[in-house]
């Protein structure tokens, strides 16, 4: 019986995988696979006890300013599959962006200021002070402030966008961080959000994990807010959807969820699922 910390253990989540796989090879009228599936579902269910599928999932929960401080060091360096699913749509998004100058809320390392730098004045914002460290000095260029989500060091009406990046999802709830974002932007603004999508976080248990120096993981705990979630809030701020983008999880990414052993099944299950989500929002 699995009694980790509320955790599936890695064979059991290997299952839910195979299960997925099955649902969606059904809903795609391709069943092809589906004997491989439901043989490799009886191999797993057989050898859960071990050692490679009884590994834990469970990690320790870290409060979001000092996991982030932790994680400033090597945020930059870990292959982001979440990253490489959101930045490719992100930067065609900042296409458009009106000229002025630009905020950067929840900047952390600074990657969108460094994708923003060349063509606006960038403000950056962050709670925690190593991110904003590793910040400065990629984008020596722009301004970086301390400051939280619910209360932005910027004045009402100061800049054309605001920008916001896989941060909402830190915060249970998301109207006041929305409200704010609104507030910074001037009429005629942009206010643009990315987000992981709540398929991965809700069903995928997609998780914001980084590493200590000493090599244990810990994680920052992430929210599940539906699209009615996102829209309540947008109203309530007077923000309007222009677009909303949903960027598909590519094969290769998909294959390594599967961490070498159901990598087949991996692929036929969340190739496509949407990894991120976009909202492009104007400011009245």
């Amino acid at each position: 019986m699995n009694q980790d910390g509320g955790q599936l253990r890695f064979g059991e989540y290997m299952l839910g995988l195979e299960g997925l796989a099955l649902l969606r090879m059904g809903a795609s009228g391709d069943v092809s696979a589906v004997p491989a599936r439901v043989e490799e579902m009886i191999d797993f269910a057989g050898r859960l006890d071990e050692p490679a599928l009884a590994a834990s999932r469970h990690l320790p929960a870290s409060h979001v300013q000092p996991g982030y401080d932790v994680w400033a060091n090597t945020y930059d360096d870990r292959d982001n599959p979440l990253i490489r699913t959101e930045e490719p749509a992100l930067k065609q998004v900042f296409e458009d962006l009106p000229e002025g100058p630009v905020l950067d809320a929840a900047c952390g390392t600074g990657r969108l200021a460094s994708l923003l730098i060349s063509r606006h004045r960038v403000i950056g914002v962050d709670s925690s002070p190593k991110m904003l460290n590793r910040a400065r000095e990629k984008v020596p260029n722009a301004e970086f402030l301390d400051g939280d989500l619910g209360a932005l060091p910027v004045e009402t009406a100061s800049v054309a966008s605001a920008v916001c990046a896989l941060a909402l999802s830190h915060l249970p709830t998301l109207g006041p961080a929305v409200k704010e974002l609104a507030r910074v932007v001037a009429s005629g603004g942009r206010v643009v959000i990315s987000n992981v999508h709540p398929i991965v976080t809700g069903i995928l248990g997609w998780r914001a994990w980084f590493a200590h120096p000493d090599g244990s993981r810990s994680f920052i705990p992430e929210y599940v807010h539906s699209h009615a979630d996102y829209i309540e809030a947008f109203t309530t701020a007077e923000l309007e959807v222009i677009s909303c983008l949903e960027p598909p999880i590519p094969p290769d990414l998909a294959r390594a969820m599967g961490g070498g052993i159901a990598d087949d099944c991996a692929e036929i299950a969340v190739t496509g699922l949407s990894g991120a989500l976009i909202w492009v929002l104007g400011r009245p």
